[in-house]
């Protein structure tokens, strides 16, 4: 997951976060969350299975998901999307560009309410 200093920084105050993909699942069901960000490459669960489990789940199927990868590779970012991935980020990002992308999420969600 991104880094809850980066996320404020661009005006993200509601973060919640997992050191791995198995905790960020747990944290899932309690629910309340608008939006996840997790690693492509993760331990114990890497961010093909995380992703997998999410929409595997009808109650969290629909929540948009970032992933950021060290790996900007045309297949793997295909692969993403095919799996219903809202968007990605190659490491290392400025701010900036999260946010950005944040934003575009944000923006097409609330076009689909």
């Amino acid at each position: 997951m991104s880094d809850s200093n980066d996320l404020h920084d661009v005006g993200y105050y509601y973060v919640e976060t997992a050191s791995y993909g198995v905790k960020a699942l747990q944290k899932l069901t309690d629910g309340g969350f608008d939006c996840i960000i997790t690693d492509w490459n993760m331990p114990k669960m890497n961010g093909f299975e995380f992703v997998k489990a999410i929409k595997a789940n009808t109650a969290r199927a629909r929540l948009p998901i970032l992933v950021v990868t060290t790996r900007g590779l045309e297949e793997e970012i295909k692969r993403m999307l095919k799996m219903g991935v809202a968007s990605s980020i190659v490491k290392p990002f400025k701010a900036g560009l999260l946010k950005e992308k944040l934003d575009d999420i944000f923006a097409v969600e609330s076009k689909t309410l």
